[in-house]
Formats: structure tokens, C-alpha cells, sequence
């Protein structure tokens, strides 16, 4: 009995121990606050600043950073940034987006001859800096250019790059609530289905067959959640949101192509806030007491970026383990974005229903910005002369009109010659197959490079080569001069053999001759 008294108190003890343990392990994942979720939305735009090489007072959005106007690593930071209510240059990245637009549409494939997502993209990226993406500069013809139907309900072959293309024209048309011709080749209607239709039996969506991708799955849910009324829509998005929480992994993140990544919880966490599910408290999308919000606060670095993932990916090979990546950083800010505007009850991150569009005078700012333009300038000064020649036309200043379109011309000379230089480049491959006949152009090229500044000189690829190319042709060349010496001593010894056999012949015959 007194042994059991002595137990008894010892359990107890146990008991609370264990219990205080249980507790300490239960504990819920943090809640962010949307202040802290936009500081750390301000950390990645600076780091992203200091990775151009900007000061964190100055725009994110001129010098170099407008020559990526149009591409993959340009148009999503002012996506994020708009839908963020941060203030930069939009006015330049547009009119850096309109000269791109223009000038691909001087070209055969336009934009892309096969990824119909580069009108998406362009597309969202024009609204949020204030464009209108169906009247947004002119064809080759003169025509207007309407990216949406050219993109979209007007395009042939939506689905060649997998469903992607029907996902991205769906979040295109909704993206400004664009009307659909009765008469156009793909209805919205047509649109949904193709997505519907695509979907796994696991509730999940493939690029274009086979397993389901966590990625894919969460853009389809972004592109179905402002189509609910559609027939068996919200019956797919329901298949959906059960395949992604079961996908869901203990740390609350996800895997894509076998590795668990910050891009994956990205793309659901714009998901679930465009469908009004919140993913901090949504107990779907809490796994081992972790969110996807503390999934992806995993990948922040210390320099404000977020990194793609903690270990190398073979299938993504520019994103070093553990360092701050740009796309990574990009689709963390658009999640975030996406996020804060849910919890604020604004629109979602690709509704732009909401902006107005409007054009920037030229300020005194602008005209010290003018005359500040180096003497000579490099195609890194491109955008901010197009962005300044915008806001100079604008206000009919004449003056700065000229200026600007001179500077202008001037750049587009030195694009000419980069672009000159590399196609000239691309023409010597393969290297140990040149001519001789190839010399001059060789040398031409080596000059125009040499002629260009050292920015300059880093938008041309395979110089290297060029010099090998060079070296290959000046072997070839020695080659024959060492053939051609040698065939003239061949033949002056041949000559020079025969002449001694005549004349040995001769003093033969004149011997026997003497002898008779």
C-alpha cells in the first residue's frame, strides 16, 4: 500500500510532464499579419533592387531592368508590385512593352509562334502598369494591336503547349472581364471545357498527360474561381482542392517534379485567394500544425529574397540551393500579394477590373533625367529614352521630342549591330568548319564588338568563338600558303630533275655521236 502511495505521485508527475510536451508540440503554426506579410513583401522588392544594382529610394523599373520588358524575367514584378500598391515607374515599363510588342509584331510568329502564354502574361503585366492590352500599339499594317484576341478567343491552337495555354486565356479574358465575339474560334465556354476535360481522375491537372503537378493544379484553380457559374465548374474545383490537400506535405509545402519547393505553395496560395479560402487558417491546408504561408516563410534568405529550394534541382539548374532566386522571390511576392488582398476584401491578384489607366506628363524630374543621359549611350538607356520620349510627347514638348528621338535612333543603331554581330555568330557554327572566304566577316565582327561599350558588350553571346573561328580560318590559311610553297618546290625540283636528265641525255648522245 505504501508502495502505491509512492507510485501514485510519480504518475501525476509523469502525466504532467507528458501533457506539457503534448502541448508544446501541438502548438499552432504563427498567424501572419498582413503588416508583417508586407514588410517582408518590402524586403523582396529590395532585394530585388540591390540584385539590379539599384538603391532601395530609386524605381525598380528603369536602366536595365526595362530591356526585360516582355520576358518571363520582367513582367511578373509589376504584376506583384501594382497589385501590392507600390510606387514605380509603370509608364516607362509600359512603353518599354509597347516597343517590344510593336517589333514582334513585324515578325512572322509575332510574339511566339507557339506559346500562346506569352500574350497572357503580356497582357497582365500591360494592365497593371495602366495599359489597355486590346489597343496597344500598331502591326506592321498600321493595325491595332489586341493582344486579347490575338491571344485568346482569336487563336489558333491554345492548347500546343499544353493545358497551360487554356488556363492562361481564361485568366487573360477575366483579368479586365474582356467580351467574346459570337463569331470567334474559341468561346469561353469552349475554354472551361478544354480545362474541365483535362482534369485527372485524382482531381488534379498535367501539362499534357500523365501524373498530376501541384503547379498546374493551382493555375487551373486560379483561371476556374471567377467561372463558378459555369456548368460542373465548382464540381472541378471541389476534385481539385481535395487533390491538393492531400498533396500537402508535413511541412505544409509541396513537391513539384520531385522536389519541394517555394513556387509550388506559391501557386496554391493564389489559388485558395482567388476562391476566398483562406490558407493561414483553412484546416484543408494545415499539415503537422504547418500553413502554407509558414511552408514558404521557410525559404526566405537573409538578404531578403526567397530561394527556389534548400536542394540543387536538376530540372532547374540556375536555382543554387539556399540563395535568393528571382523567379522564386517573384512568385513568393505574387503569393503574398494575393494573399493580402483577399484578407483586405479586394480583388484578386489577376482581377484588374479595379486600376485606371492614365498618362504621366513630363516633370522638371524628368527633364534633369534628360539631361543627364550619357553622351554615349548604350542599350541600357533604351527604356528610360522610351519611357521620357512618352511623357515629352505627352506634353508636345518639341524640344525634348527631338532630343529624345535622336537618342532614340542612336540606340537602335547600336541594337542593330549587337543583333548583326550575334546572328553573324550563330552563321560561323560549327567553328571548325569555317572558310577562308568567312575571314573578312570574322574580322567585321570582331571590329563592330570591339566598337561596342562594355554593357553593350555583354548582349552579345559566343564572342569567344569568334576568335576561335578566327584562328581556324588563319590555320586553314597558313595550311595552304605551306601547301602552295610546297607544290612550287615539287615542281621546281621536278623541273629541275628533268633538265638534268636531258642534259645528260644530250652529253650521252653527243658522247656516242664523238664515238662513231
Amino acid at each position: 500500500m505504501k508502495m502505491i502511495k509512492k507510485i501514485i505521485p510519480c504518475v501525476i508527475v509523469m502525466v504532467m510532464i507528458l501533457s506539457t510536451v503534448t502541448v508544446a508540440y501541438g502548438a499552432e503554426s504563427k498567424i501572419y499579419s498582413t503588416k508583417e506579410l508586407k514588410t517582408i513583401c518590402d524586403n523582396i522588392v529590395n532585394w530585388k533592387k540591390s540584385d539590379q544594382k539599384v538603391s532601395k529610394d530609386s524605381n525598380l523599373f528603369t536602366g536595365e531592368y526595362l530591356t526585360y520588358a516582355g520576358t518571363t524575367n520582367g513582367d511578373w514584378y509589376p504584376i506583384a508590385m501594382n497589385r501590392l500598391g507600390y510606387d514605380d515607374d509603370y509608364n516607362a515599363y509600359l512603353t518599354s512593352l509597347k516597343d517590344y510588342v510593336e517589333k514582334s509584331y513585324k515578325t512572322p510568329q509575332k510574339l511566339s509562334k507557339y506559346k500562346s502564354t506569352e500574350w497572357h502574361r503580356i497582357t497582365l503585366s500591360v494592365l497593371a502598369c495602366g495599359g489597355n492590352p486590346t489597343d496597344f500599339g500598331k502591326d506592321k499594317d498600321g493595325n491595332s494591336i489586341n493582344l486579347i484576341a490575338d491571344g485568346t478567343y482569336n487563336r489558333d491552337g491554345l492548347g500546343r503547349q499544353g493545358i497551360n495555354g487554356y488556363i492562361w486565356a481564361l485568366i487573360a479574358l477575366d483579368s479586365n472581364n474582356y467580351s467574346v465575339p459570337s463569331n470567334a474560334l474559341n468561346s469561353k465556354e469552349s475554354i472551361i471545357n478544354s480545362i474541365i476535360s483535362a482534369q485527372n481522375s485524382d482531381g488534379g491537372w498535367a501539362l499534357t498527360s500523365g501524373d498530376s503537378d501541384v503547379d498546374l493544379t493551382a493555375m487551373a484553380l486560379q483561371s476556374l474561381a471567377k467561372n463558378q457559374d459555369y456548368k460542373n465548374v465548382k464540381d472541378s474545383i471541389n476534385k481539385a482542392l481535395n487533390y491538393l490537400s492531400k498533396s500537402q506535405k508535413s511541412s505544409g509545402g509541396y513537391t513539384s517534379w520531385g522536389t519541394e519547393n517555394v513556387e509550388s505553395s506559391s501557386q496554391v496560395v493564389i489559388a485558395l485567394s482567388a476562391l476566398n479560402i483562406n490558407a493561414q487558417t483553412d484546416k484543408r491546408f494545415i499539415k503537422g500544425n504547418n500553413t502554407l504561408l509558414s511552408a514558404i516563410m521557410k525559404y526566405k534568405t537573409s538578404d531578403g529574397g526567397f530561394t527556389h529550394s534548400y536542394v540543387n534541382d536538376k530540372d532547374n539548374p540556375t536555382a543554387v540551393a539556399g540563395k535568393s532566386n528571382s523567379m522564386a522571390s517573384e512568385q513568393t511576392l505574387l503569393a503574398l500579394s494575393s494573399y493580402i488582398r483577399y484578407v483586405n476584401g479586394e480583388k484578386s491578384l489577376y482581377d484588374f477590373t479595379d486600376t485606371i489607366s492614365k498618362k504621366s506628363p513630363l516633370t522638371d524630374k524628368d527633364i534633369e533625367k534628360i539631361n543627364n543621359l550619357p553622351k554615349d549611350l548604350t542599350t541600357e538607356n533604351y527604356g528610360d529614352v522610351l519611357a521620357l520620349l512618352e511623357k515629352a510627347q505627352y506634353s508636345k514638348n518639341e524640344k525634348y521630342v527631338s532630343t529624345l528621338k535622336n537618342d532614340k535612333a542612336e540606340i537602335e543603331k547600336i541594337q542593330e549591330k549587337i543583333n548583326s554581330i550575334n546572328t553573324t555568330i550563330n552563321s560561323l557554327y560549327p567553328i571548325d568548319n569555317v572558310k577562308i572566304s568567312d575571314k573578312d566577316k570574322i574580322e567585321k565582327v570582331i571590329a563592330d564588338y570591339n566598337s561596342l561599350s562594355h554593357y553593350d558588350k555583354t548582349k552579345v553571346s559566343g564572342f569567344d568563338d569568334t576568335e576561335r573561328a578566327l584562328a581556324v580560318v588563319s590555320e586553314k590559311t597558313r595550311n595552304i600558303i605551306v601547301f602552295a610553297v610546297l607544290t612550287v618546290v615539287a615542281v621546281l625540283l621536278i623541273l629541275f630533275v628533268v633538265l638534268r636528265l636531258r642534259k645528260r641525255i644530250k652529253k650521252k648522245k653527243e658522247i656516242d655521236f664523238e664515238e662513231e
